[in-house]
């Protein structure tokens, strides 16, 4: 019985198998290299000089985001609500918009589209108020000018 050393020599597997002619093997086998400073059982990356291979990601750096300016949102709400509800209530939007786009610039917050959605919303539908109201004002005035409210009449 003859002792085998381990590693076993350069082409022979311990179970007597030489690498080239292992079933599954293709003829012109060439033996894996092996590079020092690879992990143990790795083979050389052929594309990399010697030593480990770098790492998949590259570092990440943490970003805090930007906080989200409160008013801003609290304007867009209002202005949505003037729109369903009562239009007086879209000037309230528009001017917490105002005062939120300023807080914005000088704060350094996101939220400046929130603002501006609510000064848009809340001026249009005050405008609409405003011309729901003239117009009530102009039907009120035709009738009046056409002698509508008479009290002589014939009832």
């Amino acid at each position: 019985m003859s002792q085998q050393s381990y590693p076993p020599p350069d082409d022979r597997q311990p179970d007597g198998w030489t690498l080239e002619n292992q079933p599954g093997s293709p003829a012109a086998y060439q033996p894996i290299a092996y590079q020092p400073g690879s992990p143990a059982g790795y083979p050389a990356d052929p594309y990399q000089p010697g030593g480990y291979p770098p790492g998949g990601y590259p570092p990440q750096f943490y970003v805090q985001p930007r906080k989200n300016n409160s008013l801003a949102l609290t304007s867009m709400i209002v202005s949505i609500c003037g729109v369903l509800m009562c239009p007086l209530v879209g000037v309230v939007g528009a001017i917490l918009g105002h005062k939120a786009r300023k807080q914005c610039r000088e704060r350094d917050e996101d939220g400046d589209g929130m603002a501006l959605a609510g000064i848009i919303i809340g001026w249009i539908s005050f405008g609409f108020m405003v011309a729901i109201i003239l117009l009530y004002a102009v039907i009120i005035a035709g009738v009046f000018a056409s002698g509508g409210f008479d009290s002589t009449s014939s009832y």
